[in-house]
């Protein structure tokens, strides 16, 4: 029944209604400009590229909301309810407030959720809304109670609307573990209160993880941490772990059990699978000449957090255990030996290794930093080393496409501004270009391009008034180049000056 729960642990504004009167295209960089994050936020995330990492209060490069408060919360309970917000998508943002959020918005966070599981239980939802609930439910941060008393209520309610359902339907698994997950809140079990004999007799390892985790008394918390990890020690495919049980379990209750003693390690790889990682994304932003790597899955969907998590992705033979082991996570009450963080090693001019053993990437590099260190290259590789063996890191990187430079005079009225482009070829059918205009301020625009890339150009526009005609302004493009020919022929495509009358593009090599 509660099979699903294991799993679980898994642009313009131009109106002021909330959610309402959005053009197009809405971007995270007027999130991040507005004082009223809550009049655009519900906007943005409909949109289909929509990037969930908004949301994600830690971050300090000028593409998230400023800030969330009651307002925000509200505003995104109303997309999810009303189909606008994707839920999984509301999930992830909701998540990320979280991670972050004081004690009164984890208030506000906490009462809208049951809030919205009462609304969800209570009638006809979108498709997805009681798995994304459950979702939030079950993964926000442990610390923060809900109110017992509402949480029984629900849990009742829980359990009336599932009698009613197609015991075939997944609605009913859904239903069963909302209702399980809102009775350990409660301190209740099927709707009475939890007593330690009942603990005692539980061998429900997702249900026991439940109680240990959420249930108020911290008595019975770690009483049913306690079993969970008997439990866990009884069903070990390691050997070691069951032979061992009582110096197992006093590491286990204390944190991770780590190698066995004298424990002699035979190899070492790196598997991105369990995580879904396949490749690194390359998130430019031309204004600030600043680029970002994330990692992404496999259909690009990037993650908001700019690091590669080394727990179930690194792996490592043993000799004597059963089978491979990873690196110690933070997962309480887990009898599992694992490889300590700090018997790692790692060397990269663009990535570290941090002391929790996750790969870091800096939150933001200059886009010429990035490329003198190496990294306009289509891989990023690293080599992390476990006591004298090597684990091979490598990804893909995918940059990001970058949208058109239209440049237009202030109030986009009379000749388009001139411009002065310099480009430069890299390695991999790669461009850098840099791009000086009166329009753009002191800093100048900076961006890799990729030399096929049919959508992007650089335009310079004019529009005609009733005293002037309109002309495009005249850009000089500089070129750096070994093959020069194929770089003008590019640059030709990409440069434009365009208006009721073009002006002059000029196209030079550089010394």
């Amino acid at each position: 029944m509660r099979a699903s729960l294991g799993a679980l642990g898994f642009a313009v504004l131009v109106g002021l209604g909330c959610g309402v009167g959005y053009k197009p295209n809405l971007g995270a960089k007027q999130l991040a400009d507005t004082n009223r994050p809550d009049r655009l936020l519900i906007g943005y995330l409909e949109q289909t590229s929509a990037d969930p990492a908004v949301c994600d209060l830690a971050r300090t490069d000028g593409v998230a909301i400023p800030f969330a408060d009651g307002r925000v919360v509200k505003a995104l309970h109303k997309g999810l309810e009303k189909g606008r917000i994707p839920p999984d998508r509301w999930a992830r943002c909701t998540l990320l407030l979280w991670r972050e959020a004081d004690a009164l918005l984890a208030q506000d966070l906490g009462d809208a959720l049951l809030a919205s599981i009462g609304t969800h239980l209570g009638g006809t939802s979108p498709a997805g809304v009681g798995e994304a609930l459950l979702d939030v439910l079950v993964k926000r941060r442990a610390q923060d109670p809900l109110d017992a008393e509402r949480l029984g209520a629900l849990a009742v309610r829980a359990r009336d609307r599932r009698a009613s359902v197609d015991p075939n339907a997944a609605e009913h698994l859904v239903l069963g573990d909302l209702a399980a997950v809102l009775d350990a809140e409660a301190g209740l079990y099927e709707g009475r209160p939890l007593k330690k004999d009942a603990i005692a007799a539980t061998s429900d390892a997702v249900l026991l993880t439940q109680w240990a985790l959420r249930l108020p008394d911290p008595v019975l918390r770690r009483a049913a941490g306690e079993r969970l990890l008997d439990v866990r020690i009884e069903r070990s495919p390691f050997a070691w772990v069951r032979e061992n049980a009582a110096t197992v379990r006093d590491a286990a209750m204390k944190g991770p059990v780590g190698l066995p003693p004298g424990a002699a390690l035979i190899a070492a790889r790196w598997s991105p699978a369990r995580d879904g990682t396949a490749m690194l994304r390359l998130h430019q932003e031309p204004t600030r000449g600043k680029v970002r790597l994330l990692p992404a899955g496999a259909d690009g969907t990037r993650s908001a957090d700019p690091s590669l998590d080394l727990v179930d992705t690194l792996w490592v033979d043993v000799d004597g255990l059963e089978r491979p082991i990873t690196v110690c996570g933070d997962a309480p009450f887990d009898p599992t030996p694992c490889v300590p963080p700090k018997q790692l090693q790692m060397r990269h001019p663009v990535a570290e290794l941090a002391p929790t053993g996750r790969l870091l990437f800096p939150r933001e590099l200059d886009a010429r930093e990035f490329i003198e260190l190496g990294r306009d290259g289509d891989r990023l590789s690293a080599q992390v080393v476990v006591e004298g063996l090597i684990a091979q890191v490598d990804l893909p990187i995918q940059f990001d496409s970058v949208p058109e430079l239209f440049l237009q005079a202030p109030g986009n009225r009379g000749n388009g501004p001139e411009a002065k482009v310099e480009v430069w070829e890299l390695s991999h059918g790669r461009l850098l270009f840099e791009v000086r205009s009166v329009v753009l301020g002191r800093k100048p625009w900076t961006a890799l391009v990729e030399s096929t890339d049919a959508a992007f150009s650089i335009q310079s526009y004019g529009s005609m008034t009733s005293a002037q005609e309109g002309r495009g302004g005249d850009i000089t493009v500089t070129m750096h180049c070994t093959d020069c020919p194929a770089v003008r022929e590019t640059v030709k495509r990409m440069v434009r000056s365009t208006g009721q009358a073009p002006g002059k593009v000029t196209i030079r090599k550089g010394k």
